[in-house]
């Protein structure tokens, strides 16, 4: 009699970035680089509009100009300075391979291996649609999962707003 065949383990490999008062959870693939926050050139005090809120500053990569966005200020919370251990996470756009966007962080990312039964949607959230895809918990811990590609068109938008194109 042949024993059954070992069950398949779903998982996923994932960077888990810390922000002010959440964290995002995206895939390994999504994330490109991380920088110092000393790269990040912020937008002048005349330039912080309403209708920028969310876009932290601009980012010099791979002699690109990127646009720096603060996930939590998209998210309608007050914009907090990262601190001392803050980081730039360049990441991947969906559109095009050449598609970049940063995000500012807390600290550095932590690459996670995560299965099924540690990932669990959460029931309870609120703010779920626009640049959140899904809100989810890791054992107990909430975090926040971004449409990239939402976050590629706001990023494009600001960008656009910021620079009168």
């Amino acid at each position: 009699m042949r024993s059954p065949a070992p069950q398949r383990r779903e998982v996923l490999y994932a960077a888990l970035i810390p922000l002010d008062q959440d964290s995002a959870l995206l895939p390994n693939a999504a994330l490109l680089d991380v920088l110092p926050m000393a790269l990040l050139a912020p937008l002048p005090e005349a330039a912080q509009r309403a209708d920028l809120r969310g876009l932290a500053g601009w980012v010099s990569y791979r002699g690109h100009r990127l646009p720096a966005l603060q996930l939590e200020a998209l998210l309608g919370h007050d914009r907090a300075p990262p601190g001392l251990r803050g980081r730039l996470v360049v990441l991947q756009g969906v559109s095009s391979p050449e598609a970049r966007l940063v995000l500012v962080a807390q600290s550095a990312p932590r690459r996670v291996t995560l299965s099924q039964q540690v990932l669990t949607a959460d029931a309870l959230a609120v703010d779920v649609g626009g640049v959140i895809a899904q809100r989810c918990r890791i054992a107990r811990q909430p975090v926040a999962i971004p449409d990239l590609a939402v976050l590629e068109r706001e990023a494009a938008a600001l960008a656009a707003r910021a620079t009168g194109a």
